[in-house]
Parts: C-alpha cells; sequence; structure tokens
C-alpha cells in the first residue's frame, strides 16, 4: 500500500518548480538534492510577494536563510563577489514577469529590481 501511494502522490510545489527550473540554486549555482532545497520567494513575502509560480524560484537552504529578505539583485551582486554563480538569466526572466503582473506588489517589486539592473548596466 505504501508503495502505491508514493507512486501516486501528488507532486509537491517544490517538485514542481525543480522540474520547470531545475536542481539549481538560483543564488549560488549549485545543485543539489530536492530535500537541501527551498522556495524562494523573488518578492519576499515581508514586502507583499505571494507564494504564486510567477514569484517562486528554487533555492538551496543556505542561501535562503542568508537572503532573508533583502533585494534579489544585492543579494545575487553579492553572492557573485562572494565566488558564487547566481542564476542571473533565471532571476531577471522572473523580475520581468513580475514587472508585468497583475499583482501589484510583485509588479512593483519587479520593476524596481528591474531598474536596478538596467541603473548597474550603465
Amino acid at each position: 500500500m505504501l508503495a502505491f501511494v508514493a507512486a501516486t502522490a501528488k507532486p509537491t510545489r517544490l517538485s514542481r518548480l525543480i522540474e520547470r527550473d531545475g536542481p539549481t540554486c538560483v543564488w549560488c549555482g549549485r545543485d543539489h538534492q530536492e530535500r537541501a532545497l527551498a522556495l524562494e520567494h523573488v518578492c519576499p513575502r515581508s514586502r507583499g510577494g505571494v507564494s504564486a509560480e510567477e514569484n517562486l524560484l528554487v533555492s538551496c537552504r543556505a542561501c535562503h536563510r542568508a537572503r532573508n529578505s533583502q533585494d534579489a539583485t544585492s543579494f545575487s551582486r553579492e553572492r557573485a563577489q562572494q565566488g558564487l554563480t547566481p542564476r542571473t538569466g533565471l532571476l531577471e526572466e522572473t523580475l520581468e514577469g513580475l514587472s508585468r503582473s497583475p499583482r501589484r506588489s510583485h509588479r512593483e517589486y519587479g520593476q524596481a529590481e528591474m531598474g536596478q539592473i538596467a541603473s548597474s548596466a550603465s
């Protein structure tokens, strides 16, 4: 009976994100096993972010704890300065999507973060 339940269990939100984006942490660029990964709210919950797929990426638990609610672009730059390899393309793609979100908190956060990216590129 247990094998049947495990084989037919509904995929978790984290496993769906891993299937979508891979098992690689958005902040350090390292691959991890699922048990070492967490759901990362790009727009932090403390700033109105919700657990909608448009606002979720995969991060390792260590990076998830280290980020807390720091701005996504600032934390990405900080990780790169530490010699890590953040997935900047995926992060920028997610922020671009958030900047067009119907959810105001996501849209404003995405637009602000995209502005930070544009100003740092100049």
